[in-house]
């Protein structure tokens, strides 16, 4: 079936197969089944934007449309065991890294009757957006970058009320993963909805470091008094460091709602 593919395209399609043979992935379904996932994890590559069944068969020629429609549905196995996979691979490289827990925005703007969607804040658009929220855990190191686990928000109108989680407990719940796994780790790394004070205490309990951004909200105490992050900030003088690329500023400070073995 690769021979069908663009010249420009066959490289990448051969690499992903044999990343995915040498993960043991194929053996969860048919050779079909195997050949139709390495188009799919191709054209995901390929296209950073709309990734539809259309586009990615028109990009890939050899399959159509219809073929991966069926192949989306049709899956032979749960995502917690692609997840398996995923974790043995990582303690099979023995390396130690470092989890990332971030949030992945599905823009839906008009699918009204998705009971999953809801509007969310996007902090790349600076505003409200309708849509999937997908909290993602990636483990990396080096030129790794392995997702080993993912949870789907769910807004209040799709689920009982005893069943709801809000973002932050659905990540809490990812980080507790990767210690039940025991995964190689040193740190992790998270965006400002993940730096509140109860979520770094609960890392702390576990013996787990962390990096974030505070929120400008939050309280620290500089100079013997009790001030707002925001606040701080505009004080500094910032100082050109080459190696980042930026103008920053090193300070340490006590922050009362946050646990211990962080920094920002």
């Amino acid at each position: 079936m690769a021979s069908r593919l663009y010249r420009t395209t066959r490289r990448l399609y051969e690499a992903v197969a044999a990343v995915l043979r040498a993960r043991g992935v194929p053996v969860f379904g048919t050779p079909t089944w195997a050949i139709l996932l390495r188009w799919v994890v191709t054209g995901l590559i390929l296209l950073e934007a709309r990734p539809t069944p259309t586009r990615v068969a028109r990009l890939l020629p050899g399959r159509g449309h219809d073929a991966l429609n069926r192949w989306y549905r049709l899956m032979p196995f749960s995502s917690r065991a692609l997840m398996g996979l995923w974790i043995a691979s990582v303690k099979r490289l023995g390396q130690d890294g470092y989890w990332v827990l971030d949030d992945v925005i599905i823009e839906q703007a008009f699918a009204q009757r998705l009971a999953w969607a809801g509007w969310t804040y996007s902090f790349a658009k600076k505003g409200k957006v309708y849509g999937l929220h997908v909290v993602v855990r990636l483990w990396c190191a080096g030129p790794w970058r392995i997702p080993v686990g993912f949870r789907l928000w769910r807004p209040t109108r799709a689920c009982a009320p005893h069943r709801y989680r809000t973002k932050r407990e659905l990540g809490l719940e990812r980080v507790m993963a990767v210690v039940a796994a025991r995964l190689p780790v040193r740190y992790g790394v998270a965006d400002p909805g993940y730096t509140a004070g109860g979520f770094t205490k609960r890392l702390a309990r576990v013996g787990l470091s962390w990096q974030g951004t505070l929120a400008p909200a939050t309280p620290v105490v500089w100079r013997g008094q009790r001030h707002a992050v925001r606040e701080v900030a505009v004080r500094l003088k910032l100082k050109w460091r080459g190696s980042l690329g930026l103008r920053a500023a090193a300070r340490t400070r006590y922050a009362p709602n946050t646990a211990p073995y962080g920094w920002s």
